[in-house]
């Protein structure tokens, strides 16, 4: 970890530091802490930045409130103002921290190679995803340099059931886990294809277990697939989920590609432990 770094994390320490004890004696830490991480997390969603009024708007709370969340963060460096427009944008030291939590991710240290290799063979992007409540979110992308299909972005979300990865991570998941998963589910046709009974998505979750990998065959955009194989750690619990996505009509995926991101699941796996 560099010094500029170490020095962020601890002006975020202090931040959250000033929080707690301005704040315990009205009993509102918590409340507090919650709205500093949504106004982090809504100004990361916006590049040009928010106004005070369209920052409250989406916190759903009052000026007043918004503003003295703000003013801890400007104080600790987390947020700056434009002085012409008046919005607030996220600074640098966020990003910085961002790239050193990115930097000491074990999953991403262990897998990004094995993805670039992989990348290259298949000529196709390479995704790595991780479960994130209800949802799948995209922790790690390897673009192929030739294509400009299925763009990726890191911490995309979707819900689980809608993607391969969502599917066979789950499906490796304890039963009580997966039963809550499924209940959990909101079903819906989005292509003729789409899962919407409960009882099939509980068998394909037991295909996904009994074979090691899930191909979802057009059920999320017609002609598309997509196919993925678990991660586990070093307790083989599993943890994520390597996959990419192809066109069905032009670049069907065949048992060999299948058995090439199997053998780079494995070596991630392998690799963690």
């Amino acid at each position: 970890m560099t010094a500029n770094n170490s020095s962020d994390i601890y002006k975020l320490e202090i931040l959250f530091s000033e929080i707690y004890f301005r704040y315990t004696e009205k009993g509102n830490i918590m409340q507090l802490v919650d709205r500093t991480l949504k106004t982090l997390t809504i100004l990361s969603k916006y590049s040009e930045g928010l106004n005070l009024t369209e920052l409250s708007g989406e916190l759903q709370i009052p000026n007043s409130s918004t503003h003295r969340v703000l003013k801890s963060l400007k104080e600790s460096g987390f947020v700056i103002q434009d002085i012409r427009t008046k919005r607030y944008q996220l600074s640098y030291k966020i990003i910085s921290i961002s790239q050193n939590i990115r930097r000491n991710d074990t999953l991403i240290l262990h897998s990004r190679n094995e993805m670039v290799k992989l990348s290259k063979i298949l000529e196709k992007n390479v995704i790595l995803c991780v479960l994130n409540g209800d949802n799948v979110m995209n922790l790690e992308c390897v673009e192929y340099a030739n294509t400009s299909m299925f763009r990726l972005k890191k911490g995309y979300e979707t819900p689980w059931f809608l993607t391969s990865a969502g599917r066979v991570i789950v499906s490796m998941m304890q039963h009580e886990e997966i039963n809550t998963m499924i209940d959990k589910a909101r079903l819906e046709p989005i292509t003729e294809k789409s899962i919407v009974s409960k009882d099939i998505l509980k068998n394909e979750l037991s295909k996904a277990y009994s074979q090691g990998y899930y191909l979802l065959d057009e059920e999320l955009q017609q002609n598309v697939q997509g196919v993925a194989c678990p991660i586990y750690d070093y307790c083989n619990h599993v943890i994520g989920a390597i996959a990419f996505t192809t066109l069905k009509t032009s670049q069907p995926i065949t048992k060999d590609n299948i058995q090439l991101l199997l053998n780079c699941s494995r070596s991630i796996t392998e690799s963690l432990r």
